[in-house]
């Protein structure tokens, strides 16, 4: 794809695009054959739209959303959790990190990603410049699932293989 096009793809995306100055664009090797023409999405017939209803948490402030966050009963997992871990860093940040879920190190302490991944997260963001508090991060779910839910199918079966007597990898043979 060249520079031009690009640019442009990015600019209709509304994503701003920053240059270093002193850098002129590359040279445009050749131009490329003309994109099929994109058909217009279809409509989603009625029966098959999902509705989504505004809960009473839709209308909260932050603070009253933690709250009722840390109090939260909906599903299974409170039962395992130590505490719920909310967000972190500036509420009003350009950018969001979202995890999907805690692990045991957030479990503990009650902040999104301050495990091995939170590490990676906080060298990233010092090497383009920012802290912790110039962005805002966050889990999809707020409590941590059992050990048996994380990694997917793969690490479920495992631990159905070791809690049934024989080893995972003589079952995945």
């Amino acid at each position: 794809m060249t520079d031009s096009r690009r640019l442009a793809y990015l600019e209709a995306l509304g994503v701003d695009v920053y240059v270093r100055r002193g850098l002129e664009p590359r040279a445009e090797p050749r131009a490329e054959p003309a994109a099929a023409p994109v058909e217009a999405p279809r409509a989603v017939p009625e029966s098959a739209a999902v509705v989504v209803e505004r809960g009473p948490e839709a209308d909260l402030d932050w603070e009253p959303l933690r709250e009722m966050v840390a109090a939260c009963t909906r599903c299974t997992l409170h039962e395992t959790r130590t505490q719920t871990v909310f967000g972190v860093g500036s509420r009003s940040a350009r950018w969001m990190f979202i995890g999907e879920a805690p692990g045991a190190e957030e479990d503990r302490q009650g902040e999104p990603f301050v495990g091995r991944a939170g590490q990676l997260l906080t060298s990233m963001l010092r090497a383009l410049g920012f802290g912790r508090d110039d962005v805002y991060i966050a889990n999809v779910l707020k409590c941590r699932p059992p050990a048996t839910a994380i990694r997917g199918p793969r690490r479920r079966r495992s631990a159905a293989a070791t809690s049934s007597g024989r080893s995972s990898s003589s079952r995945l043979r």
